[in-house]
Order: C-alpha cells, then sequence, then structure tokens
C-alpha cells in the first residue's frame, strides 16, 4: 500500500538526508510492519504482460481501432 505524503520519498536516496513524515515515522515503530519497496510490477510475468498489452494496442491503432489502455 502508500502512505500520505511519500512522495519525493520512495525511489530516491535519502541515506544522508532525513524524512519528516510522520506516517511514515509511525509504521516505522510498528513491530508488526515491513516496508518495502513496490516491485511487482518488475515480476516475468507483469513485465511479459506488459510488451503483450502494448503489442496488442499497437495492432489495434495500426487497424483504425483505439486502445482501452489510453491515457491523456
Amino acid at each position: 500500500d502508500t502512505i500520505e505524503g511519500e512522495a519525493g520519498i520512495f525511489g530516491e536516496d535519502r541515506s544522508q538526508t532525513l524524512v519528516d513524515n510522520q506516517a511514515l515515522e509511525t509504521l516505522k515503530a510498528m513491530p508488526n510492519v515491513e516496508i518495502s519497496p513496490h516491485i511487482g510490477f518488475y515480476t516475468d510475468a507483469a513485465v511479459k504482460n506488459m510488451i503483450d498489452i502494448s503489442l496488442d494496442d499497437v495492432k489495434t491503432i495500426l487497424e483504425g481501432g483505439k486502445s482501452a489502455h489510453q491515457v491523456n
């Protein structure tokens, strides 16, 4: 899951700086919480799905259709 105000915390080198986020500090203090990066998108199956969907969308667009995954 995510925490409020997480932008700029994760995916950044914070080894030399303090992070001022009370929600993160609260979670870190809990003995039953593990904090880990979100890497579920980088499994073999997920990458294959991303490639398959992308290629299917390219084919659909080239054939005159519209992608169901278009982002504006």
